[in-house]
């Protein structure tokens, strides 16, 4: 089975500039550390973050968006905005999400961009691929392609993707999430 970074990026990416990934979180103090890499990584390359001022925590949501991976919820109530330097690629603020799921799709956006026409990133809350993260384009999510199967996955290709840069991917769909 090939890995999702070869059948992207081929192998490798790129010879001249090699890129580090983040490793994978195994305990609850490396996934700390790995968020905080993450979000060093997109600061360093131009996205804007600007923490949450809310005193909202994982154990008060309520919904479909307590169907989220708690670590999920957590990074998504920490900040009220985060894109990138252009502003058109953003991570979704969960303050503007719907209280319950439209009934066409399970799938939550957490992120969105205007490079490509109506581009999405989102996870998938319920069934089989529950917890997968998907791209979508123009609001087709029977079209939708599996680019993570979990968050910290996601988060990993995600910073890969952003040090490379635009010029080096952009003949992959999660160029306009860069």
């Amino acid at each position: 089975m090939t890995s999702f970074f070869k059948k992207i990026f081929g192998n490798p990416a790129d010879k001249r500039q090699p890129v580090e990934r983040i490793p994978l979180p195994q305990t609850e103090e490396e996934k700390e550390v790995f968020m905080k890499r993450y979000l060093d990584t997109l600061i360093k390359h131009g996205w804007i973050l600007e923490p949450s001022t809310s005193a909202s925590s994982a154990d008060k949501v309520t919904g479909d968006l307590a169907m989220l991976d708690p670590d999920l919820l957590k990074f998504m109530l920490s900040f009220k905005t985060l894109d990138n330097e252009s502003e058109d690629a953003w991570f979704v603020e969960l303050g503007t999400q719907p209280d319950s799921l439209a009934p066409w799709e399970n799938h939550l956006f957490i992120m969105e961009s205007t490079v490509i026409e109506d581009s999405t990133i989102s996870v998938i809350l319920q069934g089989e691929d529950k917890g997968k993260f998907v791209y979508c384009n123009e609001d087709i999510h029977e079209d939708a392609e599996v680019v993570a199967d979990n968050f910290f996955s996601f988060l990993q290709l995600h910073a890969y993707c952003v040090e490379l840069g635009k010029d080096i991917i952009k003949n992959n769909q999660l160029w306009a999430f860069v």
